[in-house]
């Protein structure tokens, strides 16, 4: 499966007469281990004409920005045996959280001279608008957080408003989108325009610590200080271990109340020092709290 920028955004592998795992014990052991994530019925016609029609049990895993999904098939009186394999970037497995049914309408066969395919009402698959924004929004995703290794702002921002076009299912995905177009135009280095996005964002969603402390770092771009030190403390009064915001809140106190900032510092470190994400932002921390304890003395 490809996106519209031409990129590999999924894969979806069918066994349509069942794979046993006996030949993959490391896939085998792997899946042992891992918890359902969702149990379900292959094939709906069975349900009323057999007392034991065939189930499946999906079991996701992955990697940092992959999820991998194995879809394993339970029969009576036979070994469980794959019958589909999904590999997706994280922004898009959303998007595939309703179409396993249609996809594994394939696999619900008798023998390779009988399958059983699916019935028409399980193969349209007319997208709704709803859908083709959520689709925009994953496409979005990809190109503001860099899945693939490459950012790309202007994409995300082309995604994001179009999904707003098609439609988003509720208010919060729609400050989302206001949210991440306005740290694609931060990026771009179009602050004003960032702002103004930020702001529709937090006419949706006006209590949101994270769209909160994204808007003022935006604020504090433009030099407007005492508006983005108020975004900040307004975060952190809606969620008070925000590190983020308690870090950007002291870097904004650090000319106007240096005692303060040096007090934000060292609550930004208790509350981030152990989490290796945000190893930076430590030593830099680190390297704050030292100047700032030199220049009192």
């Amino acid at each position: 499966m490809f996106n519209e920028d031409g990129i590999l955004v999924g894969a979806v592998t069918i066994y349509s007469n069942g794979l046993s795992l006996d030949p993959y014990p490391q896939l085998h052991q792997t899946l042992s281990q891992l918890p359902p994530s969702k149990e379900f019925f292959l094939n709906s016609s069975q349900i009323l004409q057999e007392e034991n029609p065939d189930s499946a049990i999906l079991f996701r895993t992955g990697e940092a920005t992959t999820t991998h999904q194995y879809v394993i098939r339970k029969r009576k009186n036979q070994d469980d045996q794959l019958v589909m394999t999904v590999f997706l970037l994280d922004p898009y497995e959303r998007l595939f959280e309703d179409q396993h049914q249609r996809f594994l309408a394939y696999a619900t066969s008798d023998g390779p001279t009988n399958p059983v395919r699916p019935q028409t009402a399980e193969l349209q698959n007319t997208p709704t608008n709803e859908f083709l924004g959520l689709q925009q929004f994953a496409r979005g995703e990809l190109s503001l957080f860099g899945s693939c290794g490459t950012k790309n702002p202007d994409i995300a921002v082309d995604a994001y408003r179009q999904a707003l076009k098609l439609g988003l299912p509720d208010k919060s995905h729609q400050a989302e989108a206001y949210h991440r177009i306005g740290l694609a135009l931060k990026s771009l280095g179009k602050l004003e325009d960032a702002k103004l996005s930020l702001e529709r964002a937090l006419s949706l969603q006006p209590h949101s610590p994270t769209i909160l402390n994204s808007y003022g770092t935006i604020l504090a771009g433009l030099k407007q200080l005492p508006q983005a030190m108020q975004a900040y403390e307004q975060a952190l009064a809606l969620k008070p271990d925000y590190a983020h915001a308690r870090f950007n809140l002291a870097e904004a106190f650090e000319l106007v109340n240096p005692k303060r900032a040096l007090q934000e510092y060292e609550t930004f470190l208790s509350l981030a020092e152990e989490n290796p994400q945000e190893f930076s932002k430590v030593q830099l921390a680190k390297q704050k709290i030292q100047a700032l304890q030199n220049g009192h003395r």
